[in-house]
């Protein structure tokens, strides 16, 4: 019963980065951990920290802060680095299983008229979606039927970092994500600054998606046949956008 009611240990992970301001953790590998887990930070140097994790950016970044119902709190963790041997783990019974009411279950599962069935979907490890894609006589089928070299053909191999400095606030920019990638996380560098994004040129003001500040935001799944163009600006002047993506 303490195993359905607590999460297990998670051995200690090295820090592959070092720790940001906004409570950032780049490790080489961020299976078994889940949002609203309480993990443990230690380096050589600097006291232990337990914190709460917030969010779970992709494979290998984590974002956490105080245990609290707020999800948008950071703690910040620039004082653990790649060179004091900083970590983080999970303890053995340290962590409560959070608690999902039946009602609430049921309907995030099902799936109005004309459907009336509950919502089935298979994830890999990461929680992340296993997609679809045509075979060659047009049937739909799951990435899990596929051979090995079609499904290789949807795997991230190659990451690629921009700096894109923002000289001008409130002034319309374009992000080219080129023809390939598999997924991609966008994020202002400076606390202070918010992003807008679009997917029309010039709707950056108008018709627009935020990015709060200390947020990023990101997309996994891609499969891009053609460049695609992100139009963005910034609340604050002289700020940079940072970029990852996979192809």
């Amino acid at each position: 019963m303490l195993t359905e009611r607590k999460y297990g240990e998670i051995a200690p992970r090295l820090f592959t980065v070092n720790g940001g301001q906004f409570g950032e953790i780049t490790i080489a590998d961020t299976c078994d951990f889940r949002v609203k887990q309480s993990v443990t930070i230690k380096s050589d140097s600097q006291a232990a920290q337990v914190v709460e994790i917030k969010r779970i950016l992709s494979t290998t970044e984590i974002l956490v802060g105080p245990r609290s119902p707020d999800m948008t709190l950071r703690t910040d963790l620039s004082a653990f680095t790649t060179g004091d041997n900083s970590t983080i783990q999970l303890l053995e019974g340290n962590s409560q299983r959070p608690g999902i009411d039946a009602k609430q279950h049921e309907r995030a599962v099902y799936e109005e008229e004309p459907v009336i069935a509950k919502r089935s979907i298979l994830v890999d490890k990461y929680g992340r979606r296993i997609g679809t894609k045509a075979d060659d006589a047009g049937n739909i089928r799951l990435l899990v039927d596929l051979s090995d070299t079609e499904i290789t053909d949807t795997l991230k191999k190659t990451p690629t970092i921009m700096n894109v400095p923002i000289l001008l606030a409130n002034t319309e920019l374009t992000l080219v994500l080129p023809q390939g990638v598999k997924s991609f996380i966008i994020k202002v560098r400076e606390a202070r600054a918010k992003l807008q994004i679009a997917w029309n040129q010039t709707e950056s003001s108008t018709n627009f998606f935020t990015i709060s500040k200390g947020v990023a935001y990101s997309e996994e799944g891609l499969s891009l046949d053609t460049n695609l163009s992100l139009y963005y600006q910034s609340n604050r002047p002289n700020v940079t956008l940072e970029v990852q993506y996979w192809t």
